[in-house]
Protein backbone atom coordinates (compact mmCIF):
# COMPACT_ATOMS: atom_id res chain seq x y z
CA UNK A 1 0.00 0.00 0.00
CA UNK A 2 1.40 3.13 -0.71
CA UNK A 3 2.24 6.09 1.91
CA UNK A 4 -0.34 9.34 1.59
CA UNK A 5 1.47 11.98 1.17
CA UNK A 6 0.61 15.02 3.56
CA UNK A 7 -1.77 16.37 0.77
CA UNK A 8 -4.50 13.38 1.66
CA UNK A 9 -6.11 11.15 3.97
CA UNK A 10 -6.38 7.74 3.64
CA UNK A 11 -10.12 6.42 3.45
CA UNK A 12 -9.57 3.04 5.54
CA UNK A 13 -13.08 1.55 3.89
CA UNK A 14 -12.30 1.52 0.71
CA UNK A 15 -8.36 2.67 0.04
CA UNK A 16 -8.54 5.60 -1.74
CA UNK A 17 -7.16 8.69 -1.00
CA UNK A 18 -9.05 11.96 -0.88
CA UNK A 19 -7.17 15.55 -0.92
CA UNK A 20 -7.86 17.39 2.25
CA UNK A 21 -8.96 19.88 -0.41
CA UNK A 22 -12.52 18.01 -0.64
CA UNK A 23 -12.87 17.91 3.05
CA UNK A 24 -12.39 20.73 3.58
CA UNK A 25 -14.05 22.46 0.79
CA UNK A 26 -17.05 19.94 2.43
CA UNK A 27 -16.59 21.45 5.59
CA UNK A 28 -16.69 25.03 4.35
CA UNK A 29 -19.92 24.50 2.37
CA UNK A 30 -21.56 22.76 5.61
CA UNK A 31 -20.48 26.03 7.42
CA UNK A 32 -22.10 28.14 5.18
CA UNK A 33 -25.49 26.59 4.99
CA UNK A 34 -25.74 26.25 8.81
CA UNK A 35 -24.50 29.76 8.61
CA UNK A 36 -27.17 31.45 7.06
CA UNK A 37 -29.98 29.24 8.84
CA UNK A 38 -28.50 30.68 12.15
CA UNK A 39 -28.84 33.73 10.59
CA UNK A 40 -32.28 33.44 9.34
CA UNK A 41 -33.23 32.55 12.76
CA UNK A 42 -32.17 35.21 14.71
CA UNK A 43 -32.16 38.17 11.51
CA UNK A 44 -35.16 37.37 9.36
CA UNK A 45 -37.98 35.27 11.58
CA UNK A 46 -40.33 35.62 8.91
CA UNK A 47 -38.46 33.71 5.95
CA UNK A 48 -37.02 31.13 8.27
CA UNK A 49 -39.57 27.79 6.95
CA UNK A 50 -38.44 29.76 3.20
CA UNK A 51 -34.70 29.68 4.04
CA UNK A 52 -34.88 25.89 5.26
CA UNK A 53 -36.82 24.64 2.57
CA UNK A 54 -34.29 26.08 0.42
CA UNK A 55 -31.13 25.47 2.09
CA UNK A 56 -32.36 21.45 1.88
CA UNK A 57 -33.05 21.51 -1.71
CA UNK A 58 -29.99 22.87 -2.38
CA UNK A 59 -28.25 20.32 -0.35
CA UNK A 60 -30.29 17.26 -1.88
CA UNK A 61 -29.62 18.60 -5.40
CA UNK A 62 -26.46 18.43 -4.64
CA UNK A 63 -26.24 15.22 -2.91
CA UNK A 64 -28.45 13.61 -6.12
CA UNK A 65 -25.88 14.61 -8.73
CA UNK A 66 -23.36 12.92 -6.38
CA UNK A 67 -25.34 9.55 -5.97
CA UNK A 68 -26.01 9.32 -9.66
CA UNK A 69 -22.03 9.73 -9.93
CA UNK A 70 -20.50 7.83 -7.30
CA UNK A 71 -23.69 6.13 -5.68
CA UNK A 72 -22.95 7.24 -2.57
CA UNK A 73 -24.74 9.67 -0.10
CA UNK A 74 -21.89 12.40 1.10
CA UNK A 75 -22.07 12.74 4.47
CA UNK A 76 -22.07 16.45 4.53
CA UNK A 77 -24.65 16.61 3.22
CA UNK A 78 -26.54 14.45 6.11
CA UNK A 79 -24.63 16.37 8.64
CA UNK A 80 -26.48 19.41 6.72
CA UNK A 81 -29.92 18.55 7.24
CA UNK A 82 -29.79 16.89 10.28
CA UNK A 83 -27.46 20.57 11.95
CA UNK A 84 -30.25 22.46 10.12
CA UNK A 85 -32.94 20.47 12.00
CA UNK A 86 -31.53 20.20 15.40
CA UNK A 87 -31.18 24.31 15.09
CA UNK A 88 -34.72 24.79 14.17
CA UNK A 89 -35.99 22.32 17.16
CA UNK A 90 -33.46 24.36 19.10
CA UNK A 91 -34.81 28.14 18.58
CA UNK A 92 -37.79 27.73 16.92
CA UNK A 93 -40.02 24.66 17.47
CA UNK A 94 -39.50 21.31 19.36
CA UNK A 95 -41.82 18.75 17.43
CA UNK A 96 -41.68 15.32 19.64
CA UNK A 97 -44.08 13.62 17.35
CA UNK A 98 -42.24 14.46 14.25
CA UNK A 99 -38.62 13.05 16.13
CA UNK A 100 -41.06 10.07 17.16
CA UNK A 101 -42.02 9.55 13.43
CA UNK A 102 -38.33 9.99 12.44
CA UNK A 103 -37.10 6.98 14.80
CA UNK A 104 -39.30 4.85 13.56
CA UNK A 105 -39.18 5.34 9.62
CA UNK A 106 -35.36 4.51 10.66
CA UNK A 107 -36.14 1.68 12.35
CA UNK A 108 -38.33 0.09 10.00
CA UNK A 109 -35.80 1.36 6.86
CA UNK A 110 -33.21 -0.20 9.00
CA UNK A 111 -34.93 -3.38 9.18
CA UNK A 112 -34.98 -3.90 5.55
CA UNK A 113 -31.56 -2.73 5.43
CA UNK A 114 -30.18 -5.63 7.56
CA UNK A 115 -32.60 -8.14 6.04
CA UNK A 116 -31.26 -7.66 2.31
CA UNK A 117 -28.35 -4.68 2.31
CA UNK A 118 -28.59 -4.75 -1.20
CA UNK A 119 -32.34 -3.50 -0.91
CA UNK A 120 -31.95 0.33 0.29
CA UNK A 121 -28.35 1.71 1.17
CA UNK A 122 -27.64 2.88 4.30
CA UNK A 123 -27.15 6.66 3.29
CA UNK A 124 -30.47 6.35 1.88
CA UNK A 125 -32.31 5.01 4.75
CA UNK A 126 -30.80 8.38 6.96
CA UNK A 127 -31.41 10.72 4.39
CA UNK A 128 -35.22 9.81 4.27
CA UNK A 129 -35.12 9.88 8.43
CA UNK A 130 -33.57 13.44 7.80
CA UNK A 131 -36.11 14.64 5.84
CA UNK A 132 -38.73 13.43 7.81
CA UNK A 133 -37.41 16.03 10.69
CA UNK A 134 -37.59 18.52 8.27
CA UNK A 135 -41.50 18.07 7.06
CA UNK A 136 -44.26 18.49 9.00
CA UNK A 137 -45.77 15.51 10.58
CA UNK A 138 -48.84 15.76 8.81
CA UNK A 139 -47.43 15.34 5.35
CA UNK A 140 -44.77 12.62 6.02
CA UNK A 141 -47.08 9.34 4.75
CA UNK A 142 -47.49 11.23 1.61
CA UNK A 143 -43.44 11.97 1.28
CA UNK A 144 -42.49 8.62 2.10
CA UNK A 145 -45.61 6.95 -0.55
CA UNK A 146 -44.09 9.57 -2.99
CA UNK A 147 -40.43 8.66 -2.68
CA UNK A 148 -40.96 5.21 -3.63
CA UNK A 149 -43.06 5.55 -6.02
CA UNK A 150 -40.80 7.86 -8.01
CA UNK A 151 -38.20 5.32 -7.02
CA UNK A 152 -40.40 2.43 -8.35
CA UNK A 153 -41.10 4.21 -11.38
CA UNK A 154 -37.04 5.18 -12.03
CA UNK A 155 -36.47 1.30 -11.22
CA UNK A 156 -39.36 -0.03 -13.49
CA UNK A 157 -38.05 1.96 -16.28
CA UNK A 158 -34.05 1.43 -16.08
CA UNK A 159 -35.07 -2.47 -15.87
CA UNK A 160 -36.91 -1.98 -19.32
CA UNK A 161 -34.08 -0.21 -20.51
CA UNK A 162 -31.29 -2.92 -19.22
CA UNK A 163 -33.65 -5.59 -20.13
CA UNK A 164 -33.28 -6.82 -16.93
CA UNK A 165 -34.84 -7.19 -13.46
CA UNK A 166 -32.04 -8.33 -11.58
CA UNK A 167 -29.59 -6.06 -9.82
CA UNK A 168 -30.33 -2.90 -11.23
CA UNK A 169 -29.26 -0.42 -8.89
CA UNK A 170 -30.84 2.72 -8.41
CA UNK A 171 -29.76 6.25 -6.90
CA UNK A 172 -32.34 6.89 -4.66
CA UNK A 173 -31.33 10.54 -3.61
CA UNK A 174 -32.79 12.05 -6.91
CA UNK A 175 -36.03 10.30 -5.93
CA UNK A 176 -36.01 11.59 -2.04
CA UNK A 177 -35.04 15.58 -3.60
CA UNK A 178 -38.33 15.08 -5.86
CA UNK A 179 -40.85 14.38 -3.48
CA UNK A 180 -39.74 16.68 -0.45
CA UNK A 181 -39.68 19.02 -3.49
CA UNK A 182 -43.26 18.04 -4.42
CA UNK A 183 -43.97 17.65 -0.83
CA UNK A 184 -43.26 21.82 0.28
CA UNK A 185 -44.98 23.11 -2.94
Amino acid sequence: MEKADKATLHNKYEGKYFPKNQIVLNAAALGVVLSVYILTIFLCKGIERQVRDLLIIIILSVTSVYDIRENKVPLFALLGILGINLLRTTFIFFDLTTYLICLVVLAVLFVFYTINKSLIGLGDILLISFCVQALLSEIVLSFLFTTFLFSSIVGLVKCMREKDFRGVSIPMTPCIAAAFLFQII
